[in-house]
């Protein structure tokens, strides 16, 4: 991959993305392309569908840039933005061929279409990641585990030594209570209604 000692902030990058910079665009690909890769593989893709949907995303994240559709906001990181076009792309590709699609269940993540829910959907990202920080570290590794890599109760257990594999969904779901009452609590115009 690429190598660069400048390290730009996320308005630097997308000023970069903007006006049409080719470092903007290697260093948008050095930090991105694995975990838009990874989404297309652990979803029913080969890594031939995984090159074709990292390129239709970043041609629309730059058409939406140099289209002024998407405009910068602290707020709203371009990894986010352009893993949910990735995501779109990857979902009405899967429709198209009519496969089987990922379940839309409690741990598939939905990114909006309007910027306004987008932006709202950043915040929410925000509060989810910091209060899942606060955690105890076991109830962090839980969540973490089942939610976002995936892991069987069985795999939690072999990695969370002296925790038993029938006691494992008990203590995941009091971790997700408490994860709920803190985001209700502390974000309640954004979690009001969970």
């Amino acid at each position: 991959m690429f190598s660069f000692t400048f390290n730009p902030t996320e308005k630097e990058l997308f000023e970069g993305l903007q006006n049409d910079k080719n470092w903007a665009y290697k260093i948008l690909l050095e930090r991105h392309t694995n975990t838009l890769k990874d989404y297309v593989t652990k979803n029913g893709g080969d890594m031939h569908d995984a090159n074709e949907i990292e390129q239709r995303a970043l041609i629309i994240l730059y058409e939406n840039i140099r289209a002024g559709k998407f405009i910068y906001k602290a707020s709203v990181k371009l990894s986010t933005y352009l893993f949910s076009i990735a995501q779109h792309q990857w979902l009405n590709e899967l429709k198209r061929r009519k496969r089987n699609l990922p379940s839309l269940g409690s741990d598939f993540v939905h990114f909006p279409e309007s910027e306004e829910d987008f932006i709202e959907m950043g915040y929410r990202d925000h509060a989810i990641v910091k209060e899942l920080s606060s955690l105890d570290p076991v109830c962090y590794k839980i969540i973490t585990l089942r939610i976002y890599d995936k892991k069987s109760d069985k795999e939690i257990c072999e990695t969370l030594i002296g925790l038993e594999v029938k006691k494992i969904r008990g203590r995941r779901e009091k971790c997700l209570k408490k994860l709920k009452r803190l985001l209700v609590k502390n974000y309640p115009n954004y979690f009001g209604d969970i």
